[in-house]
């Protein structure tokens, strides 16, 4: 089709479902001839399908996505955003990574350790500053954050399970992301990370 707009009518829900089917398989392509479809999924007013847009988007790697991706950034969704900064990442372009480190040092915690992670990853000094800390297992004690709105209702064990796996996720990519960027300055929490765990 030549627009994956004109699927939109029928029954809302079995659009919605056709596009992101859609996108998902895009996405699995990879193939950036056909970015114009992932772009026009972002602007869809339906949260589904701009989470399949920007998962295409961050397959499909193409640099024509950044001004998408980096819109991306500002939305309400969390999980839009975790795309988004995903999808930049991945195009190591400074365009990209200078959109990605907007995040950082924000008020929004996952989304600066997120960012964190990806300047870190790409092997960018920007992360530095952040990255000692989030070596540190204490650093994660007060965050709200980290307490998932899924398991606002569950029984306490799960909970904590939950947000014991969360910050165990920061951790390893925060020392796996050190390894990237190799200055001798995060040896020591490296290495008190190595003795507490």
């Amino acid at each position: 089709p030549a627009s994956l707009a004109g699927l939109e009518p029928a029954p809302r829900q079995d659009a919605i479902r056709t596009q992101q089917f859609l996108l998902n398989t895009l996405a699995f392509k990879g193939d950036p001839a056909l970015t114009h479809y992932a772009l026009e999924a972002v602007q869809s007013d339906a949260s589904e399908v701009r989470l399949a847009g920007l998962y295409a988007l961050l397959r499909m790697e193409d640099p024509a996505a950044v001004p998408a991706l980096t819109a991306g950034l500002a939305s309400d969704v969390h999980e839009e955003r975790l795309l988004a900064i995903g999808g930049l990442a991945r195009l190591v372009t400074p365009e990209a990574l200078d959109a990605v480190s907007t995040l950082v040092g924000g008020d929004d915690t996952l989304d600066h350790r997120n960012a964190v992670l990806a300047l870190a990853d790409n092997g960018d000094g920007r992360a530095m500053p952040w990255l000692a800390a989030m070596l540190d297992r204490s650093s994660y004690a007060s965050d709200p954050a980290l307490d998932h709105a899924d398991y606002a209702h569950s029984d306490e064990a799960t909970r904590l399970a939950a947000r014991a796996n969360a910050v165990d996720h920061f951790l390893q990519n925060a020392a796996r992301a050190s390894a990237k960027l190799g200055d001798p300055s995060l040896i020591p929490p490296l290495e008190r990370l190595r003795e507490d765990d």
